[in-house]
């Protein structure tokens, strides 16, 4: 495998790949550091925020079905919390800067350089 190859070790790096899109544009446009991307994308995050694998999944057009990993379907203990609010199932901003981003590009201009790590 030449330095320029990677191996795709995720479904979430498939999908990207599929997509067009890089590493950098994926983390902006889902509001995971980079850093957490590029380790969530190399399978590096044994089981990782669902937002964010649902965030990945509203940017890309895919299921989270498609993006979960047979080892993240194996039994987590599961702490107790109240459930998310409506507006989390719907994801505006997640949305929101997905699309400001698809504009930017078409535009011709930069990515948007505010990227927040979303927990």
């Amino acid at each position: 495998m030449s330095p320029r190859q990677v191996e795709i070790r995720t479904r979430l790096a498939y999908a990207r790949r599929a997509a067009g899109l890089t590493q950098e544009e994926m983390a902006k446009m889902t509001g995971i550091s980079i850093a957490s991307y590029a380790r969530l994308e190399r399978g590096l995050i044994r089981n990782p925020p669902l937002g964010w694998l649902v965030n990945a999944g509203f940017v890309l057009d895919y299921t989270l079905e498609d993006l979960v990993e047979d080892e993240m379907r194996e039994w987590h203990r599961l702490e107790r919390r109240k459930p998310p609010s409506s507006e989390w199932h719907e994801r505006p901003k997640v949305r929101e800067r997905a699309e400001r981003f698809r504009v930017e590009q078409e535009q011709g201009e930069g990515p948007a350089d505010e990227v927040q790590d979303v927990r």
